[in-house]
């Protein structure tokens, strides 16, 4: 065997088989050489046919649970280890492969802890189980993120907020989170919104999904308005995966918004790669139903090729495209100056989306770029850019088509018609992004956001504190 002479090797040691005196190195030998062989199923059958016939051959057990192991087979693995765990007490790699299938596979953590300290009782300095105890208490610990922000647009809408997001991880299908945030807008009104869910994983389907429920309350409302959410996310291997959700969700972009509460039933379906070594993107399409049965519907794409790659900078260019339509639009003229003036044949008069923003026709087709900066070991920038180089929207416009009498009457409703003129534009958005990471603990996110639209403008501050407590 020492000199690659597998065949041979296994022809000698069959032989000395046959003799029938049972001998556990002997049977360790053969298996090691039908493993070289490469020969995997003959492999298998030998070793659970000598397991069956010789149960009190430990180390030979054990010799299979290293193949198995190698062979990413955690399920039968982690059955025959459990079975020389009590055999063999304090056995360090029994206990060891032990931590690291059961942390892999999301059982308990402190299942997998356990395990580590039986090595670690014995043998303080073990230097892979106290690597893997650091790993599981820093990726599994609960996690705190005090957030803060401001925002306006030129409708004019700002708001300042505070708020937080708890996580905790248990097992990889009981990762409980609550999320709170509060507004405080302009004349003293503020909107709160409570969300609290779960996540569940299934690793070896490669399958994510969550489920939460919130509330929100307006301090101008006397309800409470009750939203949900459930979305899954499905791995399909090459770094693609495939997403799906449902809920019900507030709607806080407009100010008619802030005066009535519109949740809309959001549908939403995705595939997208997260693959950063070539090219990344996203394609998704949704539909959102308000409570008057209008329909928004929205598909957009976005790919980003890798340019540059270096162990500083990274720097990708790409595409991105909106397609977005309404199935009426909601846009109305707004209140008339008191005493009111009647405005000339054919004169345009003012009006806003109200209460939430309808596109009729929305095509959007944008030059994408990002670029990411890693300054060390604990800080990281990253900006991202995208042009809008073609852009064009069904605009809505309200025009005055009645008669010219003179004086302050009342205008009559039918005397106010909608139309639609293709309009061009160029929007823009760009992210800037910095990261300090203080300790492997504690991590500081400060966002600025600025963004061109062809009906307001609007920047986005948000600064974010996230400690890992354990």
């Amino acid at each position: 065997m020492n000199q690659g002479q597998i065949q041979e090797a296994i022809q000698e040691l069959s032989n000395l088989k046959n003799l029938g005196i049972p001998n556990e190195d002997l049977s360790r030998l053969l298996g090691k050489a039908y493993y070289w062989s490469k020969d995997f199923q003959k492999t298998k059958d030998f070793f659970e046919q000598e397991i069956r016939s010789n149960p009190n051959f430990l180390q030979l057990q054990l010799d299979y649970a290293r193949i198995l192991y190698e062979f990413q087979d955690w399920k039968v693995t982690q059955a025959l280890l459990e079975t020389l765990d009590p055999k063999l007490p304090k056995h360090p790699e029994i206990n060891q492969k032990l931590a690291e299938i059961n942390y892999w596979t999301g059982a308990s953590k402190q299942k997998s802890l356990g395990y580590l300290e039986v090595i670690l009782s014995e043998y303080p300095d073990h230097p892979s189980a106290k690597k893997l105890k650091e790993e599981i208490k820093l990726q599994t610990s609960p996690t705190l993120a005090i957030e803060s922000g401001f925002y306006s647009d030129s409708q004019p809408l700002g708001y300042g907020m505070i708020g937080g997001k708890f996580t905790d991880y248990h097992s990889s299908k009981l990762q409980p989170f609550i999320h709170l945030e509060n507004r405080f807008y302009k004349e003293n009104q503020r909107i709160s919104r409570l969300e609290m869910g779960n996540k569940f994983a299934f690793l070896q389907a490669k399958t994510t999904l969550s489920l939460s429920v919130g509330l929100v309350q307006n301090s101008r409302l006397n309800a409470l308005n009750f939203t949900y959410e459930a979305s899954l996310v499905q791995g399909l291997g090459n770094g693609f995966y495939a997403g799906a959700a449902l809920g019900k969700e507030p709607y806080l972009y407009t100010l008619a918004s802030l005066k009535e509460a519109i949740s809309p039933k959001l549908a939403q379906i995705s595939l997208e790669r997260k693959s950063e070594n070539s090219w990344m993107g996203k394609f998704q399409v949704n539909q959102r139903t308000f409570e008057s049965d209008n329909t928004l519907q929205m598909l957009s794409l976005w790919v980003l090729f890798t340019v540059l790659k270096s162990n500083n900078i990274n720097f990708w260019l790409g595409y991105s495209g909106t397609l977005a339509d309404t199935d009426s639009v909601r846009f109305k003229s707004n209140s008339m100056p008191d005493p009111p003036t009647r405005p000339s044949f054919g004169e345009l008069i003012p009006g806003a989306y109200h209460p939430y923003f309808t596109p009729i026709n929305q095509s959007i087709h944008g030059a994408l770029a990002k670029i990411s900066l890693d300054l060390g070991e604990r800080q990281t920038i990253s900006i991202t850019g995208n042009y809008g180089v073609f852009a064009q929207l069904s605009n809505p416009n309200i025009y005055y088509f009645g008669p010219e009498t003179p004086g302050n009457a009342p205008i009559q409703a039918e005397n106010m018609v909608l139309l639609f003129n293709q309009e061009m534009y160029n929007p823009y958005d760009l992210k800037f992004e910095y990261s300090h990471f203080f300790s492997k603990r504690t991590s500081l996110h400060f966002c600025y956001h600025y963004q061109k639209t062809i009906f307001f403008d609007s920047q986005t501050l948000g600064l974010n504190l996230n400690f890992k407590l354990y």
